[in-house]
């Protein structure tokens, strides 16, 4: 990636964007390497970690999701053109999917992933229960039947909303863009609304 040639680092996290980094920096690669390459990213959150980096994103499509990325991709790509798409081993088969459609040669790299942790046999009381992504939901529910009595599950984005659907017909929440701070707006609205 740190030749010189023309293509597109594509990210769809700030994770990524993160562990592309840690591994750069730990093997001392140069990157004066990358000064052909252009990015592009899912989102504004994704995009504000590349800035950090002092990359500003060539691409940032207006619907934050996979499918919003590889319809601003297409758009944008020459037939041809070279992409590496940088993301958790987990993500969404879609987007190169729908990029190998439209004549983009892809190749795509898992820079982590992402497991779920054991906790006890029942979750504590909570006011709120956080959904960041579709294998989330799924993890949840293989582990447990139900969602906690009481508690609010709010989703990162459309993309999990529509899984937690799948899974149950409890009301939800739904952060505006996916984002953790539009996670953090969407719980602090919803505290505002239930106070006298």
């Amino acid at each position: 990636l740190f030749d010189g040639t023309d293509r597109w680092l594509i990210f769809t996290s700030a994770n990524g964007v993160e562990e592309f980094f840690r591994r750069a920096r730990e093997s001392r690669l140069d990157l004066r390497g990358l000064s052909r390459s252009r990015f592009a990213v899912i989102g504004p959150a994704t995009g504000a970690a590349l800035e950090r980096r002092g990359v500003f994103p060539d691409l940032c499509p207006e619907e934050h999701t996979s499918r919003g990325l590889a319809r601003a991709l297409c758009g944008k790509l020459s037939l041809g053109e070279r992409a590496v798409l940088l993301r958790s081993q987990l993500g969404a088969e879609i987007l190169p999917q729908m990029l190998q459609k439209c004549g983009i040669s892809v190749e795509d790299v898992p820079l982590y992933t992402v497991r779920a942790e054991a906790i006890g046999e029942k979750i504590p009381p909570i006011d709120y229960l956080l959904f960041g992504s579709g294998a989330g939901v799924e993890a949840y529910f293989r582990r447990f039947p139900s969602l906690p009595e009481g508690a609010v599950p709010v989703c990162i984005g459309p993309v999990t909303a529509a899984r937690l659907g799948e899974w149950t017909a409890q009301p939800f929440l739904t952060a505006s863009t996916p984002s953790v701070q539009a996670i953090v707006e969407t719980l602090c609205r919803h505290q505002a609304q239930k106070q006298p």
